[in-house]
């Protein structure tokens, strides 16, 4: 007589499925980790910010480059007035956390909390330094990925609210750039990622209608 192997109850299946679903993410981000010793990424504040310009200069021609440039240097200060009051130097980062964090409520996620921005700070800082050149570049070129970080944190967090008070056209095209930026950053689709209390996590895939 065969006996048939114990079936799992649906909440055992899910609690598995999540485990399965973190510990994938978890691999994917200890893929660049590994010889990171969690050092801080910190850099002296420019006299003179250069990340605006650079990133008005990137894209865009004329006078539209002014306005861009005014723009984003604006954002600049009100990351460093507004979000990290206290910090004395320039923390990249607590920038990429945040930056992931606008990016990911701007596709539909709950606002970062503290706790979440502190957990993901730890989660990113591996990928952070990696995608920085951090520990080969120079302070100038440091200062420059902070800044641009820093103030399209603020510039899509903004772009998203507005967004959603403006319907779903202009939503639809601010989820659209906030993907492209996850996507490149991260590595991974960002339609299955969640933040919460724990950090960065991949979400529960959405069911399927009968």
């Amino acid at each position: 007589m065969r006996h048939r192997p114990p079936r799992p109850s649906a909440q055992q299946l899910k609690l598995v499925q999540q485990h399965v679903r973190q510990t994938l993410l978890d691999a994917a981000l200890a893929s660049v980790a590994r010889s990171d010793d969690g050092t801080p990424m910190t850099v002296a504040r420019a006299a003179e910010p250069r990340g605006p310009s650079r990133l008005a200069q990137a894209h865009l021609e004329g006078p539209a480059r002014a306005e861009a440039e005014a723009l984003y240097a604006g954002c600049l200060r009100h990351y460093r007035s507004a979000i990290r009051p206290h910090d004395e130097a320039d923390d990249a980062g607590a920038a990429v956390a945040h930056f992931v964090a606008a990016n990911l409520f701007a596709i539909g996620a709950e606002p970062a909390t503290p706790t979440m921005l502190e957990r993901l700070q730890r989660q990113l800082l591996p990928v952070a330094r990696a995608a920085s050149n951090w520990m080969s570049t120079s302070t100038v070129e440091r200062q420059m990925f902070f800044e641009q970080v820093a103030l399209l944190s603020v510039l899509i967090g903004g772009m998203a609210q507005h967004a959603n008070a403006h319907g779903a056209a202009a939503q639809a095209k601010v989820r659209d750039a906030a993907r492209q930026y996850l996507q490149k950053f991260l590595g991974l689709n960002p339609d299955t990622l969640a933040l919460n209390a724990q950090g960065l996590t991949l979400r529960e895939p959405a069911r399927r209608a009968a």
